[in-house]
C-alpha cells in the first residue's frame, strides 16, 4: 500500500483539512469529551451545578446583577489560550462597572484546568464542569464557545471559536450590558 502522506492529493487534503479547521478558531468537537449529563439537566442554564477550583460549588445564579461572560474552555484547547489575553483586557477595563469574565473549564479533571489556570496565571473567576451539566444546558458543542449574560442572567450574545478580528465587537456588546438598568431590588 502507498503512503498516504507521499500522494500529492492526500497531502493537499490534509493541509486544506488543518487550514479550515485553523481559521475556524475553534476546537472540533471530537477534540472535546462529550456532554455527560450525569443527574438532571438543569431547566436553566444559571442553575447548572459549577466546581469553584477551591473545592466549593455554585451557580451562575451567583453572578446575578452583573454583566458575565460564561467562557468554556479547556487547557489542550489552543484557540482557548489566544483568546484569554483579550477576555483579560475587557474585563479589566470594565470590571468596575460590572463586568466579569467566568472561566468554566471542561477538562478531564479540575487539577488540569487548575494547573493550567495557575502557570498562565488566568485572572477570571474559574469553575469547573466535572459532569458537564453547564456544557449540557448552555448547548457547548465547541471551544472555545463564550456567552453574555446581562444582569438578569439572560443569555444575549453568543460567540463559539475565536477570532481576535472580533474582539471589538464583543467589547461593544459588553459596554451595551452595561448601558442597560441594573434590576431592581
Amino acid at each position: 500500500m502507498k503512503d498516504p502522506a507521499r500522494h500529492p492529493t492526500a497531502t493537499c487534503l490534509l493541509l486544506l483539512a488543518l487550514l479550515i479547521a485553523h481559521a475556524s478558531g475553534c476546537c472540533p468537537p471530537s477534540a472535546m469529551p462529550p456532554p455527560q449529563n450525569q443527574g438532571q439537566k438543569p431547566s436553566e442554564p444559571l442553575e447548572a451545578k459549577l466546581q469553584t477550583f477551591d473545592g466549593g460549588e455554585t451557580t451562575l445564579a451567583a453572578y446575578a446583577g452583573q454583566v458575565v461572560m460564561v467562557d468554556f474552555w479547556a487547557s489542550w484547547c489552543g484557540p482557548c489560550r489566544l483568546a484569554f489575553p483579550y477576555y483579560a483586557d475587557i474585563q479589566e477595563r470594565h470590571r468596575g462597572e460590572g463586568f466579569l469574565v467566568v472561566a468554566v473549564s471542561i477538562d478531564e479533571t479540575m487539577e488540569q484546568g487548575r494547573s493550567f489556570a495557575r502557570r498562565w496565571g488566568l485572572p477570571f473567576e474559574l469553575l469547573y464542569d466535572g459532569d458537564r451539566q453547564a456544557q449540557a444546558a448552555f448547548s457547548v458543542y465547541q471551544i472555545p464557545a463564550s456567552f453574555l449574560l446581562d444582569r438578569h442572567g439572560r443569555v444575549r450574545f453568543v460567540h463559539r471559536g475565536f477570532d481576535s478580528q472580533r474582539v471589538g465587537k464583543l467589547e461593544e456588546e459588553v459596554m451595551f450590558l452595561l448601558a442597560e438598568p441594573a434590576p431592581a431590588g
